[in-house]
């Protein structure tokens, strides 16, 4: 049995599609998401597993209850941050699979995650407690530093839930161009 050029040139999963997408994409904006994209999603991804063994190493011993639920969500955390950074070279790489593939969707659902990606940022620091945050000197960067620091913490799941609600919106607007 033959296997045809297109499936040969395909890819096979989640980790396959980001060199897919990246060889298969005429736009420097997406190609440059997916490597960094790609680096931040892998790096994040090992920050979650040693976070995860760190955790069991500490929870061992303890007995079944509430402290077992930790790992959990941790992967549940980790989760919801992995997946839209890696959610716009998935879409790509489907789309160029089906011969849809576009530029201008490529740039603007890349641009999309690097909202994601400044979202992520966002509400790192936003979620900082407070004997761990850095006193900036001055400038327009010490004021918007303060008053992010100043927001409660709670408020830090906004940027990356309304960045992520940008990546879909992106995808439905684009997706019928």
């Amino acid at each position: 049995m033959s296997v045809s050029t297109s499936e040969e040139d395909s890819y096979s999963g989640a980790i396959t599609a980001f060199p897919y997408a990246f060889r298969t994409s005429n736009s420097r904006a997406f190609k440059l998401y997916a490597v960094i994209g790609g680096l931040i999603a892998l790096g994040g991804s090992l920050i979650f597993l040693l976070g995860i063994i760190s955790l069991l190493g500490r929870l061992s011993g303890t007995p079944a209850g509430v402290l077992t639920f930790q790992p959990a969500l941790y992967l549940l955390v980790w989760l919801f941050t992995v997946a839209p950074i890696a959610a716009p070279v998935l879409l790509v790489a489907r789309r160029h699979r089906l011969g849809n593939g576009d530029s201008r969707y490529d740039r603007s659902i890349a641009l999309a995650g690097f909202v994601f990606m400044i979202a992520l940022y966002l509400a790192a620091i936003i979620s900082t407690p407070t004997s761990q945050e850095a006193t900036v000197q001055s400038g327009l960067l010490a004021t918007v530093i303060q008053f992010l620091y100043g927001l409660p913490r709670i408020v830090g799941i906004a940027p990356p839930l309304l960045a992520a609600l940008i990546i879909v919106i992106v995808h439905r607007l684009r997706a019928g161009d």
